[in-house]
């Protein structure tokens, strides 16, 4: 029986679209960039709906750099 392999990808990443076929990808990048990725986080998939709402409150409030600081720490959180 050949190997099973289960993954999970969002619509709205460039990632799934440019090849959801290609992790070895991304693990590359991330040995690239030296940022480490979890390509099998502990708690995944995870609805993405109140931290996109969060990013947005923040972007209301504090700018549009503090948006983009808040979305690095969540996905330095789930990746």
């Amino acid at each position: 029986m050949a190997p099973v392999i289960d993954y999970y990808f969002a619509t709205i990443s460039p990632w799934s679209w440019l090849g959801h076929d290609r992790l070895v990808e991304l693990q590359r990048w991330s040995e690239f960039l030296g940022a480490p990725i979890h390509l099998h986080p502990k708690h995944f998939p995870v609805p993405g709906d109140a931290a996109a709402r969060l990013i947005c409150a923040v972007e209301q409030h504090d700018g549009d750099a503090a948006a983009l600081d808040m979305a690095g720490r969540v996905l330095r959180a789930v990746w």
